[in-house]
C-alpha cells in the first residue's frame, strides 16, 4: 500500500498545505523528489521498468499535475544510468507536454551520469573544486557529511 498522508498518520495532503502557503507569497514552490526508494520490491535493476511504470512516472505526474511546482529537486544519482531510469522520458514530459512546461526548473541529479548534462542547473554534493560551469549550480553539503541520521 502506498503511502498516502491522507490516509495514514497526519490524515492532511501535506503537500497542498505547503503549496498554497507559499502561494501566498512571492515565494516559488520547491518540491524534493527522490528517485531512490530502497523499501520498494521493484526497486532494483532486473525490475526498473515496472517500478518506472508502476511507481516512479505516475508519482511525478501526480505531483506536477497536482501541485505544479515551480522547481523539482531530483534526488537520483546512484548505480543506475540514465536509460535505467529513462530520463529523457520524463524529462521530455516535464518540458513539453506536463502543465509547468513553461516554467518548470530541475537540477541535474536523475542518474548516475546525468550530472552536468540535463536540468537547468547543476547540483553539487561535497565537491572541492574551483570548476566554472556554464549553467547556475549550487553546492550541498549535509552536517557531519550526513544528510540522515548519523550515528558518530
Amino acid at each position: 500500500r502506498p503511502w498516502n498522508s491522507m490516509e495514514i498518520g497526519a490524515h492532511r495532503d501535506l503537500v497542498g498545505e505547503y503549496v498554497n502557503a507559499l502561494r501566498k507569497t512571492d515565494l516559488k514552490v520547491g518540491c524534493y523528489f527522490s528517485l531512490r526508494e530502497w523499501d520498494n520490491p521493484l526497486y532494483n535493476r532486473e525490475t526498473m521498468d515496472l517500478f518506472y511504470e508502476r511507481h516512479f512516472f505516475p508519482q511525478l505526474k501526480d505531483l506536477v499535475n497536482n501541485y505544479k511546482p515551480d522547481l523539482i529537486w531530483a534526488d537520483g544519482p546512484d548505480s543506475m544510468n540514465d536509460k535505467i531510469w529513462q530520463v529523457e522520458r520524463t524529462l521530455s514530459w516535464l518540458y513539453s507536454e506536463s502543465p509547468v512546461k513553461d516554467s518548470i526548473v530541475v537540477n541535474d541529479r536523475w542518474a548516475n551520469n546525468t550530472g552536468r548534462k540535463h536540468g537547468d542547473y547543476y547540483t553539487r554534493e561535497y565537491s572541492n573544486t574551483n570548476s566554472t560551469y556554464n549553467k547556475p549550480w549550487e553546492e550541498c553539503r549535509g552536517i557531519g557529511f550526513s544528510f540522515g541520521f548519523n550515528l558518530e
